[in-house]
């Protein structure tokens, strides 16, 4: 005998349904209030500007569930009283414990967070020596990013600053003393002109220094890196700015051209000096005879004008006293700096650099430093270890006065890099060849530690070594190759290591692996609506499909 499968259904469903007015009711209103309750679980997730009108929803979806139980309460009891209520409340009360486990779990975690970092790169790591600087923080200090919510330009910054603002909040949770805060400038103009701040996105920090004098300093786009942005909380907090200053009066670069396109400024370089916390200022040695006792570095870019002697010699005693050089030279740079660096071990070889074996768009003139060929011994490698590449355009090359076995132990010169095997030095302009004769790996950078200089007596004064960092490339660190590969974070590197600013060094701009998914904000609500609603539906309509084989 064959049965009617809608017969059947029919019959089961009539189990289910009401059989009088007032249940039907109820089950109405119940319905009702759950519907309720679930849209205002919606509008409460995904509208947060309709919050309050969300929760009055969800109140009145519960009063309706109450009332429609209240309605058919002896039904209900009698229901739970029967073996299958009592299998169903049972089966309630787990998954209430389950639901407040896990709700229990979550506020444990969330009061207690471990953040691990699992990125290739580290990415969402601070440094140790930026962890040190907010842990030592003896005042508050503010930030506050000024952003376009709609801006193309903003919006390229805002998801990867906000993260690495929360770091640092995070990491500075045990005195509490940074905070961040987000603005639309277009609904708060007054505060972004009382902050003096004119284009977007850009960040203020605010602080004082330990006399209790205010400090601010703002950043703008691009300069959002972790480096960045530890060097605004030194400068908001008033830490001493160390005094670099750049000599001039010898055909040296031009510190004031800011033009990205100039390939003789070096205006772009002096900005990065005074974004690490430098003081920067030029200096006439011929004018005044003197170099200043707070000079934490002297910085001599692309001289084409001979030192004259008393102006070498107050370098040279400079540099015993403990003094730090960064010197830039190219081909045919006068003899009178190669005199100079000669006395500390090092001498300037005649010629161009040509790499065939490396160099940028088939120039061999302008060798391509790879990362492979950076030295990453100590101490060379608080300069090299974040770089990857580097290019100069037109360079030469230097080597130790002495055999290596004939050098002095109190003085220690390294490469910071090296060309490829493929390598030679040219005198011909117009030939950008190598015999194979010819091929040598050659230094166009290099980096001197000495207690004094060769064949000299040391200055009894001297509280601690000479440092002396060589370039034998200036085109580099022009205004038109600054910020290309990793030429300007090679200078500024540098720079920190001679003025012992090792932290700055080690806090540098992390290579980002791009493996996000890219989506729209309708993607985003759609992924969301699935995850927290679509799938729990379905489990729900499978259980019940279950339930109802086995009933």
């Amino acid at each position: 005998m064959v049965r009617d499968q809608s017969t059947t259904g029919t019959k089961r469903l009539s189990r289910i349904l009401p059989s009088n007015r007032k249940g039907v009711i109820s089950l109405l209103i119940s319905l009702t209030g759950l519907l309720a309750l679930f849209i205002g679980l919606i509008f409460y997730g995904f509208l947060p500007e309709t919050q309050n009108t969300a929760i009055t929803t969800m109140v009145l979806g519960i009063l309706l569930i109450l009332i429609g139980m209240f309605i058919s309460y002896k039904d209900i009891l009698g229901f739970i009283i029967q073996k299958k209520g009592r299998y169903s409340i049972n089966s309630s009360i787990m998954v209430f414990a389950f639901i407040l486990i896990g709700v229990l779990i979550y506020v444990l975690a969330a009061r207690n967070s471990i953040r691990i970092d699992t990125t290739a790169t580290r990415q969402y790591s601070l440094a140790s020596q930026t962890t040190e600087i907010l842990q030592n923080l003896q005042n508050p200090i503010t930030a506050t990013a000024f952003f376009v919510p709609n801006d193309s330009t903003s919006a390229s910054y805002r998801i990867s600053t906000e993260n690495l603002l929360n770091e640092f909040k995070h990491r500075s949770s045990e005195n509490a003393k940074f905070t961040y805060k987000y603005i639309d400038p277009d609904l708060e103009p007054t505060l972004a002109k009382n902050l003096r701040v004119t284009e977007y996105p850009s960040i203020v920090f605010q602080g004082q220094n330990s006399d209790g004098v205010d400090l601010s300093y703002t950043l703008t786009a691009p300069l959002f890196e972790e480096r960045d942005i530890s060097t605004a909380i030194m400068i908001a907090s008033g830490i001493q700015q160390k005094k670099i200053y750049i000599i001039s009066g010898h055909g040296e670069r031009d510190s004031t051209i800011m033009d990205i396109n100039d390939r003789l400024g070096f205006g772009l370089a002096r900005d990065g000096m005074r974004n690490d916390n430098y003081a920067v200022q030029t200096l006439s040695i011929a004018q005044y005879e003197i170099i200043p006792d707070d000079a934490a570095a002297l910085v001599i870019p692309g001289p084409t004008i001979d030192l004259s002697d008393i102006e070498a010699n107050l370098i040279h005693q400079y540099l015993k006293g403990g003094g730090r050089l960064l010197l830039s030279v190219d081909p045919g740079t006068p003899n009178s700096y190669n005199k100079l660096i000669n006395k500390w071990g090092i001498t300037m070889i005649d010629g161009t650099i040509i790499d065939l074996g490396s160099s940028l768009a088939n120039q061999p003139k302008t060798p391509l430093i790879q990362q492979e060929q950076f030295v990453t011994v100590d101490p060379i490698n608080v300069i090299t270890d974040p770089l990857s590449q580097v290019y100069f355009p037109g360079t030469i090359a230097f080597d130790q006065v002495l055999p290596a076995d004939e050098m002095p132990d109190y003085i220690r010169a390294k490469p910071i890099v090296g060309t490829t095997m493929l390598s030679c030095l040219q005198f011909n302009e117009e030939i950008n060849t190598c015999n194979q004769d010819q091929f040598t790996i050659l230094a166009p950078s290099m980096a001197v530690e000495a207690l004094k200089p060769i064949n000299e007596e040391s200055d009894a004064n001297a509280t601690r070594q000479a440092k002396i960092v060589l370039f034998g490339d200036t085109d580099f660190i022009s205004n038109y190759h600054f910020y290309n590969f990793n030429n300007s974070d090679l200078y500024l590197n540098s720079l920190n290591w001679l003025t012992e600013d090792v932290s700055l060094a080690s806090v540098r701009a992390k290579a980002l692996t791009y493996r996000r998914l890219v989506v729209t904000d309708r993607e985003i609500q759609l992924i969301r609506g699935l995850s927290w609603f679509a799938l729990p539906a379905l489990m729900t309509i499978l259980a019940f499909m279950t339930w109802w084989r086995r009933r």
